[in-house]
């Protein structure tokens, strides 16, 4: 087993060097737009855009793994591993992948705090989103559930197909539009909820785990 995970580490290596080069590059361009809104509004509050944008970054390349899923799944039974198996190697390798990406974020959301106190001092602080990145139950919850959303999208996307698509093209669209109303809804109900959110991700993960399973199962191969 152990040889199998790591002989799939090195075939995935591009997986974590693409998720961590789009977390960069949604970094730099939100730095960018913030200090653009600062440069020519200077009463504007500091918002920490940049890490968000690489929040962003690592949801757009969860989201879009789900897409591979059902390919990988049908590749590991053609090649005679079972379906316990592959769940259990792919859930272990996305986690250290989104792990990884995850510590780059806290890295990004560090310099970017500091970037603000140098060049714009007197700026006010809109929003932090490192106090809630930091605490030990998003870290325990965010990335366990990610792993399993990820899992969870691809194995309905194996069941339903293209119409599947259309569903999280959907939702993707709504949630892009409402970005920033959404962040100043979710921030603040987020610390309302501080004491719920293992209880909470714990039930989220179950019932994915329990769907990713069942569908996995009953899965054929094609």
């Amino acid at each position: 087993m152990l040889k199998r995970y790591f002989k799939g580490l090195k075939l995935h290596m591009q997986v974590p060097l693409t998720r961590l080069v789009v977390v960069l590059v949604s970094f730099a361009m939100g730095l960018c737009l913030m200090l653009f809104i600062l440069l020519l509004d200077e009463g504007e509050s500091w918002f920490p855009m940049g890490s968000l944008m690489a929040l962003a970054g690592i949801l757009i390349t969860a989201a879009l793994g789900y897409l591979s899923y059902p390919q990988q799944f049908m590749l590991a039974l053609s090649m005679g591993r079972t379906r316990k198996q592959f769940m259990i190697s792919y859930a272990l390798e996305e986690l250290l992948w989104l792990t990884l990406s995850y510590g780059l974020v806290l890295l990004l959301s560090w310099l970017e705090s500091r970037y603000r106190l140098i060049l714009f001092p007197q700026s006010e602080l809109g929003a932090s989103l490192l106090p809630i990145l930091t605490d030990f139950r998003v870290i325990l919850t965010a990335i366990p559930v990610l792993v399993l959303l990820e899992m969870f999208c691809g194995s309905l996307y194996s069941r339903f197909g293209k119409p599947f698509n259309v569903v999280m093209y959907v939702l993707w669209m709504s949630t892009a539009l409402s970005m920033s109303k959404l962040v100043h809804m979710i921030l603040p109900m987020l610390r309302g909820l501080a004491a719920l959110w293992i209880p909470l991700g714990i039930i989220g993960m179950s019932v994915m785990a329990f769907v990713v399973i069942y569908l996995g199962r009953n899965q054929g191969v094609r």
